[in-house]
Protein backbone atom coordinates (compact mmCIF):
# COMPACT_ATOMS: atom_id res chain seq x y z
CA UNK A 1 0.00 0.00 0.00
CA UNK A 2 1.22 3.50 -0.85
CA UNK A 3 -0.17 6.90 0.03
CA UNK A 4 -0.10 9.58 -2.67
CA UNK A 5 -0.62 13.18 -1.51
CA UNK A 6 -1.73 16.43 -3.14
CA UNK A 7 0.01 19.11 -1.07
CA UNK A 8 0.29 22.87 -1.17
CA UNK A 9 3.51 24.86 -1.30
CA UNK A 10 3.58 25.02 2.50
CA UNK A 11 3.25 21.24 2.78
CA UNK A 12 -0.40 21.33 3.83
CA UNK A 13 -2.18 18.18 2.58
CA UNK A 14 -5.28 18.95 0.48
CA UNK A 15 -6.10 15.42 -0.62
CA UNK A 16 -4.63 11.93 -0.63
CA UNK A 17 -5.39 8.49 -1.95
CA UNK A 18 -4.38 5.08 -0.66
CA UNK A 19 -2.91 3.21 -3.60
CA UNK A 20 -3.61 -0.52 -3.28
CA UNK A 21 -2.87 -1.66 -6.82
CA UNK A 22 -5.86 -2.92 -8.77
CA UNK A 23 -8.13 -2.48 -5.72
CA UNK A 24 -7.68 1.32 -5.77
CA UNK A 25 -10.89 3.09 -6.73
CA UNK A 26 -9.88 4.99 -9.86
CA UNK A 27 -11.67 5.62 -13.13
CA UNK A 28 -11.43 2.44 -15.22
CA UNK A 29 -11.35 4.55 -18.37
CA UNK A 30 -8.35 6.55 -17.08
CA UNK A 31 -6.51 3.42 -15.97
CA UNK A 32 -6.96 1.73 -19.35
CA UNK A 33 -6.06 4.83 -21.37
CA UNK A 34 -3.16 6.17 -19.29
CA UNK A 35 -2.13 3.65 -16.63
CA UNK A 36 -2.40 3.63 -12.84
CA UNK A 37 0.16 6.37 -12.12
CA UNK A 38 -1.47 8.85 -14.49
CA UNK A 39 -4.94 7.94 -13.22
CA UNK A 40 -3.79 8.76 -9.67
CA UNK A 41 -2.55 12.21 -10.72
CA UNK A 42 -5.75 12.96 -12.62
CA UNK A 43 -7.88 11.78 -9.69
CA UNK A 44 -6.02 14.05 -7.25
CA UNK A 45 -5.92 17.01 -9.65
CA UNK A 46 -9.69 16.97 -10.30
CA UNK A 47 -10.18 19.24 -7.29
CA UNK A 48 -7.86 21.93 -8.76
CA UNK A 49 -10.32 24.29 -10.43
CA UNK A 50 -8.27 27.43 -11.05
CA UNK A 51 -5.58 27.59 -13.76
CA UNK A 52 -1.87 28.23 -13.16
CA UNK A 53 -1.39 25.84 -10.25
CA UNK A 54 1.90 23.95 -10.31
CA UNK A 55 2.38 20.20 -9.86
CA UNK A 56 5.71 18.44 -9.42
CA UNK A 57 5.94 14.68 -9.75
CA UNK A 58 8.47 11.93 -10.20
CA UNK A 59 8.93 9.56 -13.12
CA UNK A 60 6.38 7.02 -11.88
CA UNK A 61 3.53 9.45 -12.51
CA UNK A 62 4.85 11.59 -15.38
CA UNK A 63 3.58 10.55 -18.80
CA UNK A 64 2.80 12.40 -21.99
CA UNK A 65 -0.95 11.87 -21.44
CA UNK A 66 -0.77 13.43 -17.96
CA UNK A 67 0.93 16.52 -19.40
CA UNK A 68 -1.70 16.77 -22.15
CA UNK A 69 -4.62 16.60 -19.72
CA UNK A 70 -3.02 19.02 -17.26
CA UNK A 71 -2.17 21.41 -20.13
CA UNK A 72 -5.85 21.42 -21.15
CA UNK A 73 -6.74 22.38 -17.56
CA UNK A 74 -3.94 25.02 -17.65
CA UNK A 75 -2.17 23.36 -14.71
CA UNK A 76 1.61 23.68 -14.82
CA UNK A 77 3.48 20.41 -14.33
CA UNK A 78 7.13 19.44 -14.14
CA UNK A 79 9.21 16.45 -13.15
CA UNK A 80 11.53 13.72 -14.22
CA UNK A 81 10.21 11.30 -16.83
CA UNK A 82 10.94 7.97 -18.40
CA UNK A 83 11.55 8.55 -22.10
CA UNK A 84 9.87 5.21 -22.88
CA UNK A 85 6.57 6.65 -21.58
CA UNK A 86 6.61 9.44 -24.15
CA UNK A 87 5.96 7.41 -27.29
CA UNK A 88 9.57 7.61 -28.48
CA UNK A 89 10.15 11.36 -28.54
CA UNK A 90 12.75 12.50 -31.10
CA UNK A 91 15.47 13.17 -28.55
CA UNK A 92 19.16 12.52 -28.94
CA UNK A 93 19.86 9.01 -27.61
CA UNK A 94 22.00 8.39 -24.52
CA UNK A 95 24.91 7.01 -26.53
CA UNK A 96 25.15 10.10 -28.75
CA UNK A 97 24.82 12.40 -25.73
CA UNK A 98 27.58 10.60 -23.83
CA UNK A 99 30.04 11.15 -26.70
CA UNK A 100 29.87 14.90 -26.13
CA UNK A 101 32.15 16.46 -23.55
CA UNK A 102 30.62 18.23 -20.57
CA UNK A 103 26.91 18.51 -19.97
CA UNK A 104 24.31 18.78 -22.72
CA UNK A 105 20.56 19.33 -22.91
CA UNK A 106 18.22 18.55 -25.77
CA UNK A 107 14.48 19.19 -26.09
CA UNK A 108 11.58 18.12 -28.28
CA UNK A 109 7.89 18.89 -28.73
CA UNK A 110 8.11 21.50 -25.94
CA UNK A 111 6.87 18.89 -23.44
CA UNK A 112 10.04 16.94 -22.85
CA UNK A 113 13.73 17.56 -22.52
CA UNK A 114 16.72 15.43 -21.74
CA UNK A 115 19.68 16.44 -19.63
CA UNK A 116 23.08 14.73 -19.46
CA UNK A 117 24.81 15.28 -16.14
CA UNK A 118 28.57 15.64 -16.08
CA UNK A 119 28.91 12.16 -14.52
CA UNK A 120 27.54 10.57 -17.71
CA UNK A 121 24.00 9.78 -16.52
CA UNK A 122 21.03 11.07 -18.51
CA UNK A 123 17.83 12.38 -16.98
CA UNK A 124 14.63 13.07 -18.89
CA UNK A 125 12.72 16.16 -17.75
CA UNK A 126 9.17 17.06 -18.70
CA UNK A 127 7.02 20.09 -18.15
CA UNK A 128 4.14 22.22 -19.29
CA UNK A 129 4.21 25.11 -20.17
CA UNK A 130 7.32 24.87 -22.33
CA UNK A 131 8.81 28.04 -20.84
CA UNK A 132 9.75 25.99 -17.79
CA UNK A 133 12.31 24.25 -19.99
CA UNK A 134 13.94 27.53 -20.88
CA UNK A 135 16.79 26.30 -23.01
CA UNK A 136 17.58 26.21 -26.69
CA UNK A 137 16.88 23.05 -28.72
CA UNK A 138 20.44 21.96 -27.90
CA UNK A 139 22.66 23.65 -25.41
CA UNK A 140 26.10 22.66 -24.23
CA UNK A 141 28.15 24.06 -21.39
Amino acid sequence: MKIVFLCGKSGLVYDFILYQGAATELSEQSKKRMGHGAALILHLSHRICDPNHKLNMDNYFMTYHVLEVLAEKKIHAAGTARACRFTKPPLMDDKAMSKRRGGIMTRSQALMGKLLWSNGLTTALSCWPPTLLGWETQMKW
